[in-house]
């Protein structure tokens, strides 16, 4: 977290509100700063998932003011690093079992209130908040080793927000790329004019490892040269799908230095994310209370509409396909359907069952009268009685007639 009234913190690449403390700078480290995006370029509107996230307490003696970076999972939930929404003791380092082997402890954790996104690609330090946090969900865990994440309900939904996509059940894999966004200092040691990217971060090492710098735990992952202080938070997202793996937690060279981005660059930089799909349980609380679903890796857009409702075009619907007015369903291989459903050969797609007139009236009395060989016409009265006797047993045998679907 970048903290905007004080000096930067030099040898840390990530964030926190807590008050600075010193620690062994061959190891990462979090601590009060953000990370941002080292030998980078511009992020798009396409990654505006990716929001700024500040803190900012009136009441609090010490100025309250800090930054992070965050990722929108719907139109209400933020995910960020535990310690962006927290008072901490300093800078951590860890060991491979996740244990504090210097600082790292949660003091307390911030209102949620006191907590704001912004959107867009260009730094908003004093503009209006596009949305205010109003739940957060933080692990059970004091320490920030292995559990550096949060997640933050908003009090309102940002209907233009874009989301990401994330993977709940699995952990990264050894070698995968992922692409850093967040805001925060360059390589030059100045804070960019628009929010920044880096592709084809190579995953060095998934916990639990004694890293290169610092040790990793089973719920966390390591990169190389790749962020700086202003992304705390922020998102590792998988190059080959486009889903959220991870949140910046901690990182760096071991470097001391009067230039800001010294301790993020260069062939000895180690940075360390907190894996999100341990945390599977803790993220859904969010959903279930919210009433939203997550955009889980590899599967449909939740904003967009199931199958059987109306739409207009195909990007309407979570299958993409619209049929008819309706969405529907692909046929899957050899042309099965879910019950109630009959894959249409010419289109491709699920369609409701439909049964003929003819055969809705088969059904409603076959059973349920008696035919037989032509008989000579009957008078009045027995054709009146005999009809009563036939809808009377049409009622008591209709449970056990097949309905017909609308």
């Amino acid at each position: 977290m970048r903290r905007f009234s004080i000096a930067l913190v030099l040898t840390v690449v990530a964030c926190g509100s807590g008050s600075a403390s010193t620690s062994d700078d061959s190891l990462g480290q979090v601590g009060q700063d953000g990370q941002r995006v080292i030998n980078g370029v511009n992020s798009t509107a396409d990654q505006d998932a990716v929001v700024q996230l500040y803190y900012f307490d009136r009441t609090s003696s010490s100025g309250g003011f800090g930054g992070c970076t965050a990722t929108m999972l719907s139109p209400r939930i933020a995910l960020t690093a535990r310690h962006c929404v927290a008072n901490t003791d300093g800078y951590s380092a860890c060991d491979s079992d996740g244990n504090v082997l210097a600082g790292g402890r949660i003091l307390s954790d911030h209102e949620a209130n006191t907590m704001y996104v912004m959107l867009g690609v260009k730094p908003q330090f004093h503009g209006k908040a596009d949305g205010q946090g109003k739940q957060l969900y933080v692990p059970e865990s004091r320490i920030m080793c292995n559990s550096d994440i949060a997640v933050i309900e908003l009090a309102n939904p940002l209907p233009n927000a874009q989301i990401a996509k994330i993977r709940l059940d699995s952990p990264p894999v050894k070698g995968e790329t992922i692409t850093a966004i967040g805001w925060g200092i360059t390589e030059s040691g100045r804070g960019p004019s628009q929010r920044q990217q880096r592709t084809g971060i190579r995953v060095l090492d998934v916990g639990p490892s004694a890293s290169k710098r610092s040790g990793i735990g089973a719920k966390e992952f390591q990169v190389g040269e790749s962020i700086c202080s202003g992304d705390s938070g922020g998102p590792a997202i998988a190059d080959s799908t486009g889903a959220v793996i991870g949140v910046v937690s901690r990182g760096g060279n071991g470097t001391t230095s009067t230039e800001p981005a010294a301790a993020c660059v260069g062939a000895g930089t180690y940075n360390t994310y907190t894996q999100v799909a341990p945390h599977k349980d803790l993220i859904m609380q969010a959903f279930a209370s919210t009433g939203e679903e997550p955009w889980l890796e590899g599967g449909p857009d939740p904003r967009k509409a199931k199958a059987d409702a109306t739409c207009g075009v195909g990007d309407e619907c979570r299958s993409g396909l619209c049929h008819e007015g309706v969405c529907v369903d692909a046929c899957t291989e050899g042309g099965v359907c879910a019950d109630g459903y009959t894959c249409n050969g010419d289109v491709g797609v699920c369609v409701v069952n439909v049964v003929s007139e003819s055969s809705a009236t088969d059904v409603a009395v076959k059973g349920c009268s008696t035919t037989g060989s032509a008989r000579a016409p009957a008078s009045p009265f027995a054709l009146v009685a005999a009809g009563a006797i036939v809808l009377a047993g049409m009622r008591r045998r209709r449970v056990g007639c097949p309905a017909t679907r609308y």
